[in-house]
């Protein structure tokens, strides 16, 4: 039922067609977390999703383990394919995702995959060091909430 919700119909035979690799957006206090690589890059939380596994279940076990945070996707940002090792597409879908309850430093328990974190404003996390997929994910998070309080206020 969430799939239909938080995609088309066209994202959804995509993600049928091979890999697919889950990341979440997620914004504190107008702040966005972003773990850093081994390689010196930032990334988003998430990652591969196991053989079967529905997307949201893979988004929320993914994030889970990097960050120890629980989450729930809120709204699907944008997708992007990547070339991997064995010259497949692994199709990257990132989400907006809400946290059970605010996070703090204290909450985030890294796992063996990333060295540190951190919660950055969002207009910094464009001039740091990660992909451009990351940066537009952000980008239309910040889009997308800015609707959002437009429409409350």
């Amino acid at each position: 039922m969430f799939r239909k919700t938080l995609l088309d119909k066209k994202m959804l035979k995509k993600l049928k067609k091979g890999p697919v690799s889950a990341k979440a957006v997620i914004i504190s206090r107008g702040k966005v977390l972003l773990l850093k690589q081994p390689n010196g890059k930032w990334d988003l939380p998430g990652g591969k999703l196991d053989e079967n596994e529905n997307i949201v279940e893979g988004l929320i076990r993914e994030v889970k383990e990097e960050t120890g945070l629980k989450v729930w996707p809120m709204k699907y940002l944008i997708s992007k394919t990547r070339r991997v090792k064995n010259n497949q597409d692994l199709l990257i879908v990132t989400f907006l995702c809400s946290t059970l309850k605010t996070p703090k430093k204290k909450h985030i328990q890294l796992s063996s995959e990333h060295k540190k974190f951190t919660f950055v404003n969002l207009e910094k996390a464009h001039t740091l060091n990660m992909g451009n997929r990351h940066k537009d994910a952000i980008l239309a998070a910040e889009k997308y909430v800015a609707e959002l309080a437009g429409a409350i206020s």
